[in-house]
């Protein structure tokens, strides 16, 4: 497998970007929420340096979920991180850690309520900023709580001294996580051993709603995209109760759509 691309001219290039856009919907100004949308490394595909022309200077503005958005939000920003390594070089090369990116993001989303969405490394992310910055809720799909565990040979700065001395303390999330009580709602494939092992990593943690779906799909494991949009705009309240009994368990399709067919938008 080719490894994704972070270095080079066209790669600093598109670092040089801001790589976050900002969206306000006037309409929704009463509702106070920012939602903050995290990309995943499928954000190109696959990783060669025409994928990452296509995608970044062959298109303008090239981020995931800007076709599933929480429809109430005020203000949607999304980020995404060209170098596909679980944001440990940030967004760009002035916001190029972790914690410059918090700090952004709290700058962003300050006086506002707060939700965070992603899946994979997005997800990681997510529940990052999420934890942190206090938000109502976090949407993790198949995201992850420990990079330690991960293989270097996928991602290689990971493991890198410069990577782990700026990013290190956000290796590990379970603690951060359980400090933080904020809800994160995490939904995964019960078939990937991956994700298994990333589970395993956050497991027993009161605040994350762990949901093991039957499927052998990383990213979103309910496949069906139109679910997205009804997880995202129901509530994480309506979302709770509704998989209340389901935490245990896998969650086969039967169950989950007699879940979807029940959820209502907020």
């Amino acid at each position: 497998m080719a490894r994704s691309i972070y270095s080079g001219e066209k790669y600093d290039i598109v670092y040089n970007y801001d790589n976050y856009m900002v969206k306000y919907e006037e309409k929704n100004k009463a509702s106070n929420l920012c939602v903050i949308y995290c990309a995943s490394s499928g954000i190109y595909f696959p990783n060669t340096e025409e994928a990452f022309v296509e995608a970044f200077l062959k298109q303008d503005n090239k981020f995931e979920w800007t076709n599933h958005i929480i429809k109430r939000a005020y203000k949607h920003i999304w980020i995404r991180d060209i170098t596909k390594e679980f944001y440990v070089r940030g967004i760009n090369n002035r916001i190029n850690n972790i914690d410059k990116l918090i700090d952004f993001m709290r700058k962003e989303s300050e006086g506002l309520k707060l939700i965070t969405v992603g899946s994979s490394g997005g997800g990681y992310i997510a529940t990052v900023l999420g934890s942190v910055l206090k938000a109502e809720c976090v949407y993790s799909f198949s995201g992850f709580y420990d990079l330690d565990i991960l293989d270097e040979t996928i991602w290689p700065l990971i493991k890198t001294r410069e990577a782990r001395e700026d990013n290190q303390k956000w290796y590990q999330l379970r603690e951060e996580v359980s400090k933080s009580k904020v809800p994160v709602l995490y939904f995964w494939p019960a078939k990937l051993k991956g994700d298994r092992k990333q589970a395993r990593s956050i497991k027993g943690v009161e605040n994350v709603h762990s949901y093991k779906l039957n499927s052998k799909v990383h990213g979103i494991p309910f496949g069906d995209q139109q679910n997205i949009d009804k997880i995202l705009n129901s509530g994480s309240c309506q979302l709770i109760e509704a998989f209340r009994t389901m935490e245990k368990g896998i969650i086969y399709k039967f169950k989950w759509d007699k879940i979807m067919m029940s959820l209502k938008e907020i």
